[in-house]
């Protein structure tokens, strides 16, 4: 990632201006961390556990967020078009999309591939 602090800013706009949940804000902040901390590699592969560690999440009764609600917030970050991941031996493989890269309809793109859905 070339310019990780104006990917981060972007980020910030895109979860105001599209109204994404704390749990998913969350996930893609740690997500962000473990690519940052390991000098950003393409992917970077995390397990379940892990993840629900590191975001130390818990309900109002004080019991931490099941597997279901991490992978809610995964499968509502892939389809905004800000990760990708792919299951991966013991753990997931994480992409994180870039940011930076906008079409005229400001639907984020990956390659060739487009992401639409950041309207909804």
């Amino acid at each position: 990632m070339d310019r990780p602090l104006s990917h981060l800013n972007r980020f910030f706009e895109l979860a105001a201006e599209k109204r994404l949940a704390g749990s998913d804000q969350l996930l893609y902040l740690h997500l962000f961390n473990a690519f940052n901390r390991a000098r950003f590699p393409p992917t970077v592969t995390l397990t379940d556990e892990e993840l629900l560690s590191r975001l130390g999440l818990y309900d109002r009764s004080g019991k931490r967020v099941s597997r279901s609600t991490l992978k809610n917030a995964k499968a509502r970050l892939k389809m905004k078009g800000l990760i990708d991941f792919a299951r991966s031996g013991g753990g997931t493989e994480y992409w994180l999309e870039d940011l930076l890269e906008e079409d005229a309809n400001g639907s984020v793109r990956r390659g060739t591939e487009q992401y639409a859905g950041l309207d909804d």
